[in-house]
């Protein structure tokens, strides 16, 4: 027997190295995966970068807009230099600075414009009009390590949009009709001081007041409004009366301008807003069983009537 060409068959046949073989034609592609992970990493960091900076200097101008003269300068100033972030994934030799330019003037044009409205189709001219603020950072670039097929990502933005507004909360739901709206408008709260505000269920048949002559038949606000406002805790009665009569009153604060009048038949929560003044009568499980949860406005005063001749009747 040649023992050559068995040594020779034997060589053919064998197939011990083929994962060393095969390792070796992955590890290329092996590689760029990661190099591609690698690199995408660092841009999607870098744009959180950005946009942490967008947000921060959006917030810190928002803070100045209060109509007053000289808000926008303000604004400007805080955007540009109240908060300095850093972008430490850009790697374009710019440094690791993100810049913001600053522009003293009201309008809507360079990386700090003013809106009046926060849809932004109103530009604003003015410090009074000056409602919103948009803030664009300037472009970065994150030049790519392990991807050699494009030399980096381009520019890379960010922007945020920002405003001042106001909310409404953990107070009485309750709808005040201004008594003296044409001489008044801006119903100076001085000009008030000491006078009583009388409260009347408008409505008609079974619901209609029988002090109120105006209330029978006809009268009401408006279909199913009775003068009660939205809350954020829930609609019906039972939420309307836990805002209306419980100290700490659940749900939370709704915008100024996003209040809404409350609709339905509501004369069943006239028991936990008169909790307010101390009376408890008619009132459901909103103030618990004992009134407990419900406890007077700290302003309430109650007067004592003796009757007769004994202190002790009252």
């Amino acid at each position: 027997m040649d023992t050559r060409v068995s040594a020779a068959s034997e060589f053919l046949n064998d197939e011990s190295g083929a994962t060393a073989a095969m390792f070796a034609l992955s590890l290329s592609a092996l590689v760029m995966v990661a190099g591609v992970g690698f690199d995408y990493a660092r841009l999607a960091g870098m744009d959180s970068e950005l946009q942490n900076a967008a947000d921060q200097a959006a917030l810190a101008a928002a803070s100045q807009l209060d109509g007053r003269t000289g808000a926008c300068s303000r604004a400007s100033a805080a955007a540009s230099g109240l908060v300095r972030n850093k972008s430490l994934l850009a790697n374009d030799g710019v440094g690791p600075a993100v810049t913001i330019l600053s522009e003293a003037s009201c309008d809507a044009t360079g990386s700090i414009r003013f809106y009046r409205d926060v849809a932004k189709t109103q530009p604003a001219a003015t410090d009074a009009q000056a409602n919103f603020v948009e803030i664009r950072v300037g472009a970065r670039v994150a030049n790519y390590t392990f991807t050699p097929i494009v030399a980096g990502s381009g520019n890379i933005n960010a922007a945020a949009f920002a405003g001042v507004g106001s909310s409404v909360c953990k107070v009485p739901p309750v709808m005040l009709c201004n008594p003296n709206e044409t001489a008044d408008p801006s119903f100076t709260v001085a000009n008030y001081v000491g006078d009583g505000v009388r409260l009347v269920g408008k409505g008609s048949g079974n619901n209609a007041d029988p002090d109120d002559p105006n209330s029978n038949g006809g009268g009401i606000y408006g279909p199913g409004l009775f003068g009660f406002l939205e809350t954020a805790n829930g609609n019906g009665a039972s939420s309307l009366g836990q805002a209306l009569g419980q100290l700490a009153p659940p749900g939370d604060c709704v915008p100024e301008t996003g209040v809404q009048p409350s609709t339905g038949n509501m004369q069943s929560v006239r028991g936990e807003f008169n909790t307010r003044f101390d009376i408890y009568e008619g009132v459901n499980n909103a103030c618990n069983q004992n009134g407990s949860l419900c406890p007077p406005a700290a302003n309430t005063r109650k007067d004592v009537l003796i009757s007769g001749n004994n202190p002790a009747n009252l």
